[in-house]
């Protein structure tokens, strides 16, 4: 292998080919490999942000687009994946038409905990929850809640505990409350 090293020995840089397998290697002080390139699958970069026309990415990796990008501090219930552009932004999720695209949603204990789900052949957009009494909330207004379909399958409008297959509710004083 091809290696550039520090004044006290350790590798910064290595480039390694070996019986049909490719190795890019950027090691920083000590020896601890930051970014590795392999063709073997094993490919990773370790620690702070990763850009993408940008060179101070605000989030783990975040990508600006060809149009430049917008100011903004990123949302800390976000700021995994940070996507800008001054134009228009978006990400596309493409699968065949017999097949589906989704957006899976979990955690450690619940991988797949709700999800977005569509199907091209039936052309079907599925917002859900895979939890037994799990419910979706519609909400507008800086969060407020406007809608929630409970576990039951209950629709409520104005109330988050729905009583009947459809129950509006109307807080006003001169409102009142309707079950179907």
């Amino acid at each position: 292998p091809l290696q550039i090293a520090a004044h006290d020995g350790d590798s910064l840089l290595v480039f390694r080919q070996t019986a049909g397998d490719g190795r890019l290697s950027i090691k920083k002080d000590g020896g601890v490999e930051t970014i590795r390139l392999d063709s073997d699958n094993v490919s990773y970069i370790t620690g702070g942000n990763f850009g993408i026309g940008t060179n101070a990415p605000a989030g783990k990796l975040e990508i600006v687009g060809s149009n430049g990008t917008v100011t903004g501090t990123p949302d800390g219930d976000a700021e995994e994946l940070v996507i800008r552009n001054n134009d228009r932004a978006g990400i596309q999720i493409l699968s065949a038409n017999n097949a589906y695209g989704s957006l899976i949603f979990g955690s450690a204990s619940d991988i797949n905990g709700a999800n977005i789900f569509y199907a091209p052949a039936a052309t079907l957009l599925t917002i859900g929850t895979q939890v037994a009494a799990g419910e979706i909330a519609l909400r507008v207004a800086n969060g407020a809640e406007a809608v929630r379909i409970d576990a039951d399958g209950n629709v409520g409008i104005g109330t988050n505990g729905p009583a009947a297959k459809l129950h509006v509710s109307n807080s006003a004083s001169s409102g009142g409350t309707f079950k179907f």
